[in-house]
């Protein structure tokens, strides 16, 4: 039976470690200065790392807890989150990207790695957008190339704001880009 490993953020790390310890299952001690908590009772085993990576052995009652526990997000149809990448200025364009979710895929793209990307190597990110937009992930962008970007900052600069402003603005414009079509009217 091959182990499964996801990941999580570091804040959730505690929360996890509680849900987990809430369930009253057996616990035994961390076998390395790394694990957080193991847990190891009847045909369950989960290992919690510090790092915030998880492994557990692929059984119908594992899965069943830790499916539990990260599916907390529940009480909503979708969840937004969105994030920027590049500075725009010469390199490259600021993109920008907002990505609605179900919260059942939360659980699929933990299980696939996805993670905070300056956790990632460049290879392990392609690997992985090709897979969530293959799976009819819903997003939308905001890309600036550097002319437009620097336009649009100059612009910014002349009404007194800054860059802050404009990376607001860019994800104000991803998100309720990504509202209209996920809701449109």
């Amino acid at each position: 039976m091959m182990p499964v490993s996801l990941s999580i953020s570091l804040t959730e790390l505690e929360k996890l470690r509680n849900a987990i310890l809430e369930t009253g299952l057996k616990r035994t001690n961390p076998k390395s200065e790394y694990e957080l908590l193991r847990i190891e009772d009847r045909d369950i085993s989960i290992i919690v790392y510090k790092s915030g990576k998880v492994v557990h052995n692929d059984t119908d009652a594992s899965r069943r807890v830790i499916d539990k526990i990260l599916e907390r997000e529940r009480d909503y149809d979708l969840l937004l989150g969105s994030d920027e990448v590049g500075k725009g200025e010469w390199y490259g364009p600021l993109v920008v990207v907002c990505a609605a979710i179900t919260p059942p895929d939360i659980l699929r793209l933990r299980k696939i790695g996805v993670k905070d990307s300056k956790l990632l190597a460049r290879a392990q990110i392609e690997r992985l957008a090709s897979e969530i937009i293959g799976k009819g992930t819903i997003y939308r962008d905001v890309t600036l190339m550097p002319e437009t970007y620097n336009k649009m900052y100059a612009e910014f600069q002349r009404e007194q704001k800054s860059l802050n402003d404009m990376m607001a603005w860019s994800h104000a414009t991803a998100i309720n880009s990504t509202l209209a079509y996920v809701s449109p009217g």
